[in-house]
């Protein structure tokens, strides 16, 4: 009798050791996915941001010929780096983040866009005659819009920056919902609005 007391004293001392460690690692597991999580959100905010400013250099409309192309090219590389951020999200973090081709979209228009299909139009490169015009800084305007209200979703009050309360399907809600677009509904609100 003593010795099945002691055994079975022995065995819930070895279950409380590995329940205590697995709760221990899964918790550290966790604790690790949210700190990767809340790096990836203050990655993608701060590109996102960063778009929205080299858009805004280009709405002020005081670039030409040079100048206008490198604003144009850094506008291309931080919509390049925010589609980045977004893709090494989905493969690297989670696949509950939105895989959204928004940003490599925005940037095909940049330097001209040619589509043919069902849809077919065709837009000049933004620097072809050394300025902007009208219908070129509606294109901005356009992408400027999806951009901020992406921002304006993932922004927080209390930090002047990105909602580090957010989660993974709050944040694929907010980029479904404001940057889900593909280069027909880039084309067709910027150029087709009523």
């Amino acid at each position: 009798m003593i010795n099945a007391k002691r055994l079975l004293i022995y065995l819930i001392s070895i279950m409380t050791i590995i329940l205590s460690v697995s709760s221990y690692l899964y918790f550290k597991e966790y604790k690790e996915e949210q700190r990767q999580f809340d790096l990836f959100l203050n990655h993608f905010y701060n590109s996102l941001d960063m778009s929205i400013t080299r858009v805004d250099t280009l709405l002020e409309g005081k670039l030409e010929d040079e100048e206008l192309n490198e604003a144009i090219g850094r506008l291309e590389n931080d919509l390049l780096k925010t589609n980045t951020i977004v893709d090494n999200g989905y493969n690297f973090l989670s696949h509950n983040i939105y895989p959204t081709s928004f940003f490599r979209e925005a940037s095909n228009f940049l330097h001209g866009y040619n589509m043919s299909g069902d849809v077919s139009f065709y837009v000049p490169p933004l620097s072809e005659d050394g300025q902007l015009d009208e219908e070129e800084l509606t294109l901005l305007k356009t992408l400027k819009g999806y951009m901020v209200d992406a921002k304006n979703a993932l922004y927080s009050s209390k930090t002047n920056q990105e909602n580090s309360n957010l989660t993974v399907s709050e944040l694929k809600e907010i980029i479904i919902t404001h940057i889900n677009k593909d280069s027909i509904d880039i084309y067709e609100d910027a150029y087709q609005a009523d």
